[in-house]
């Protein structure tokens, strides 16, 4: 039996939550700012050139400094990036983009022929040296690319 004496303890509904609420927006704050902001901010403040590199660079090793930031820009839309060996010495910044062209009434760009880009931004973190490719079996409808066609590789020295 129950004593008559003692009375349950009641709380409100906005005094059992609220401390549930606190603790999440703490945790929350934390994972946020711990991973987020500090590379953020580190980085902005090395901030550095852009470099374009594109087709014309495949096979080359690119030497940049700290801060650098990279822009590749491949020209079809078969293109596939691939980071090898990406450590805290490359960071990408946003996603790889796929941008297709529509064909037009000249002629310039037939359907299926992967008319577009693919596109990536970096920024140089680290000193160290990383590896970029993109691959591709496609060079255009049915068409299989050869071998010298089907990849890109630069070499990207940071200093």
């Amino acid at each position: 039996m129950s004593n008559p004496s003692t009375k349950p303890i009641t709380t409100t509904w906005s005094a059992r939550v609220r401390p549930v609420v606190v603790l999440m927006a703490l945790l929350m704050s934390v994972t946020t700012f711990a991973g987020v902001a500090a590379p953020l901010v580190a980085g902005a403040a090395k901030a550095g050139p852009t470099i374009s590199l594109d087709e014309h660079n495949n096979h080359h090793v690119i030497n940049v400094a700290v801060g650098t930031r990279l822009h590749v820009t491949l020209h079809s839309t078969y293109w596939s990036l691939v980071a090898t060996k990406l450590t805290p010495v490359l960071v990408q910044v946003g996603r790889t983009r796929v941008v297709g062209v529509a064909p037009n009434g000249a002629g310039h760009c037939v359907p299926g022929q992967g008319c577009g880009t693919l596109s990536a931004n970096f920024v140089a973190a680290h000193p160290g040296t990383v590896h970029l490719r993109a691959t591709r079996t496609s060079c255009g409808e049915a068409l299989r690319c050869s071998a010298a066609q089907s990849a890109w590789t630069i070499s990207i020295h940071v200093h």
